[in-house]
């Protein structure tokens, strides 16, 4: 069964601007500005699948928030990756789901995640 582990990385989605996505060389680099006007960029490094969603959030998994930043365990979509020779499990990726509140949700597979808050500096997220 598919949960929802809510994170801290260093940035909050609640009340953020919808991101601006780019792509390049195999990361997915994405760009807003967090409630308090702090422009943040998250890099997700070797991500070889994202997806964006403007749906109407209804918490469908256990653990998880409107308004925050999750990794999905026991992830369907990560699942049907390794099926299809995509990915394999010991390859280190994870399943990174960040919901904007109404704006909407958006979803990478990735390695790495690294963050850039009011472009003072860069650290790393490197969960659990």
């Amino acid at each position: 069964m598919e949960t929802a582990e809510l994170i801290e990385p260093g940035f909050t989605v609640a009340d953020a601007n919808r991101p601006d996505l780019t792509t390049t060389e195999g990361n997915l680099r994405i760009h807003f500005t967090q409630w308090n006007d702090e422009p943040t960029q998250v890099l997700f490094v070797d991500a070889i699948a994202h997806r964006w969603g403007e749906i109407n959030w209804d918490g469908e998994l256990e653990g998880e928030h409107f308004d925050g930043t999750h990794i999905i365990h026991q992830s369907k979509w990560m699942q049907s990756l390794f099926d299809c020779r995509e990915c394999a499990p010991e390859a280190g990726y994870k399943h990174y789901r960040l919901n904007f509140n109404a704006a909407g949700s958006l979803e990478v597979i990735a390695r790495e995640v690294t963050v850039e808050i009011g472009g003072d500096g860069t650290t790393e997220y490197s969960p659990g």
